[in-house]
């Protein structure tokens, strides 16, 4: 056999070996269900409330905690502000580093932004990104 029957025979079985590794190619679109991170912590509570700042005219208090039995390196919360129709209008996000198992955090997601900041209706919380 020479070189180059040698060398095609290697390319043949790599390409054909290629899709044993790679299968499906891989989805470049995040996935937007938070679920997954919700393993690592619990919206315990959040109210909605005005402020007197017109370039952050509303604010979105709460507290999480971290039900994960190790420390998060990060974590987040979204809060996500809708008009009556439910029209998504702004999503705000908080987030902490190093937040312990078991313990309690306070955040605070903003609405930035004036021009429809008097159609918001009311929000929604869900867990944002999280790992350890």
């Amino acid at each position: 056999m020479n070189r180059r029957t040698a060398f095609a025979l290697v390319v043949v079985v790599l390409l054909s070996l290629a899709g044993c590794f790679f299968p499906e190619p891989i989805d470049p679109e995040p996935d937007p269900d938070p679920a997954p991170f919700s393993i690592y912590l619990d919206i315990l509570d959040f109210e909605l409330e005005a402020t007197d700042n017109p370039f952050m005219p509303w604010v979105v208090t709460g507290h999480a905690k971290n039900k994960f039995f190790l420390t998060l390196g990060y974590a987040s919360v979204r809060a996500q502000f809708f008009d009556a129709q439910d029209v998504l209008l702004h999503t705000g996000i908080d987030n902490v580093l190093e937040l312990p198992s078991g313990t309690v955090w306070e955040f605070n997601a903003y609405f930035f932004g004036s021009e429809s900041a008097d159609r918001v209706d009311h929000v929604e919380v869900v867990v944002g990104t999280c790992f350890p």
